[in-house]
């Protein structure tokens, strides 16, 4: 499944990112966004595996969750960036179809 390689780049990507950083005039925790993303990627990847329909669809909208609320994050900006894509919205556009392509793909 090459699409599901390419997401998990994207998340691993985001992960080497060593400086996390918010304006100060956000409320959101960058830090608590990296960690849980960093929980969801190994979530996603059993889920896969399992080929576990419901939590594979749970992870994804979590993630895309994260994603929105950390849109100001270095972290989510950077992973975004790297996807080639020109804001948060358009990423989480692909992942929602990266998700349903899964699910098609295990005849969710």
């Amino acid at each position: 499944m090459k699409r599901i390689n390419w997401f998990v780049y994207l998340l691993v990507a985001g992960l080497a990112l060593t400086t996390i950083s918010c304006n100060d005039d956000d409320k959101v925790n960058c830090d608590s966004i990296e960690d849980q993303l960093d929980v969801l990627e190994g979530d996603l990847e059993n889920a896969i595996d399992d080929e576990d329909c419901d939590e594979i669809e749970s992870t994804f909208t979590k993630a895309i969750s994260l994603f929105r609320k950390g849109k100001n994050c270095d972290y989510v900006k950077e992973i975004v960036d790297d996807g080639g894509f020109d804001d948060v919205e358009d990423f989480i556009d692909a992942l929602e179809d990266f998700r349903d392509d899964i699910l098609l793909d295990l005849g969710c």
